[in-house]
C-alpha cells in the first residue's frame, strides 16, 4: 500500500472514533466514572438517559458566567456517588479541555453540587458549558461562594474517586 493509502487508512480510523472517546448511543453524550477508591479501577460510562433514572433536581443559583438566576436541572453528584469515599476522599472532576478541579468529599456532604444537563429548561451543548456542568449552590454560599469557583467544571467528561 502507497503512503498515502495507509494515511488514508489511518484517518478513516481515527475518524471512526466518537469526539469524547467513550461508547456511543444515539445523539447522548458519555459521563466517564472512574473509581479509584479500593484500590482497584472500577470505569463505568454513564449516558444522560441513565443519569435521568436519578432523582433529578433543580438549582437556582447566579453565576459569573450566566446572566442573573438560572435554573438549573440535573442530579445531585452525593446522589450520584452515594458513600464511595471516605470522609478524607477527593473526586477529581474533568472537562473535555482536560481542565479539572479536585473537591474534597466534604463538600458532597456541606453542599447541593449539581451535575447539571439543563439550563433555563435548554440542553446544555459543548458550546454553552455542557453536555454537563458542575454547579455549585453559590447564592446561598454568600462569601464563601468565591472559594468554589473553580471547582465548577463545565464540559465535564469524567469524574475520578480517589481515596486519600
Amino acid at each position: 500500500m502507497s503512503r498515502d493509502g495507509l494515511v488514508t487508512l489511518g484517518l478513516l480510523i481515527v475518524l471512526s472514533f466518537p469526539f469524547w472517546g467513550g461508547p456511543v448511543r444515539a445523539g447522548e453524550p458519555p459521563l466517564t466514572i472512574v473509581d479509584r477508591s479500593l484500590g482497584e479501577v472500577r470505569v463505568r460510562t454513564l449516558f444522560l438517559s441513565d443519569l435521568e433514572q436519578y432523582r433529578v433536581t433543580h438549582l437556582d443559583t447566579s453565576t459569573p458566567w450566566t446572566d442573573g438566576r438560572t435554573r438549573f436541572e440535573g442530579v445531585r453528584l452525593r446522589d450520584l456517588l452515594p458513600g464511595v469515599l471516605g470522609p478524607n476522599g477527593t473526586i477529581v472532576v474533568r472537562a473535555h479541555n482536560d481542565y479539572f478541579a479536585k473537591l474534597p468529599v466534604r463538600d458532597l456532604t456541606e453542599h447541593d453540587i449539581l451535575l447539571a444537563w439543563r439550563a433555563d429548561d435548554r440542553p446544555l451543548t459543548l458550546r454553552d458549558k455542557g453536555p454537563f456542568w458542575l454547579v455549585y449552590p453559590l447564592d446561598a454560599l454568600g462569601a464563601d461562594a468565591s472559594r468554589h469557583l473553580h471547582k465548577m467544571v463545565w464540559q465535564v467528561r469524567s469524574i475520578e474517586l480517589v481515596d486519600r
